[in-house]
């Protein structure tokens, strides 16, 4: 839960996102109705808390942005992490990335848990192997 919270929350304190997930689970454990397993349903509320902490935070960025555009002129040398090559993916590609290669999840589940098909968990997959190869072939090649 805490990876998988790690890599979608987007730099907000990932133990209040794990924290926040619970405390939604447990309000809502009456209505569970155990038509999925609980670790499905769980990476399900991750999956809604992580996006408001996401809404949230790209409002709170915006004006930072703004703020400091007008303060101080940008770093372009900054290094390339793991994070930002997976910020450069479309949200969907990276939920689907993450939950299946970092957290482990299978695909079935991983459809499970963003309520598509699973043909499109593969796809989605796919496609973001392909654009983070690409992202490092061209930060290899300078």
């Amino acid at each position: 839960m805490w990876r998988y919270c790690a890599y979608l929350g987007r730099g907000d304190d990932v133990n209040d996102l794990v924290q926040e997930t619970y405390a939604r689970a447990l309000r809502a454990l009456p209505r569970f109705e155990g038509r999925t397993t609980g670790r499905v349903w769980l990476l399900a509320i991750a999956r809604r808390v992580c996006a408001d902490a996401v809404r949230t935070a790209q409002r709170r960025r915006a004006l930072e942005t703004r703020w400091r555009r007008e303060r101080q002129p940008t770093n372009s040398s900054e290094t390339v992490t793991i994070e930002m090559l997976l910020d450069g993916l479309a949200a969907e590609r990276r939920e689907a990335f993450v939950l299946t290669q970092i957290v482990g999840l299978p695909y079935a589940s991983a459809a499970q848990v963003c309520r598509v098909p699973i043909g499109t968990i593969r796809s989605r997959v796919a496609r973001a192997r392909e654009e983070l190869q690409a992202s490092l072939r061209r930060q290899e090649t300078g």
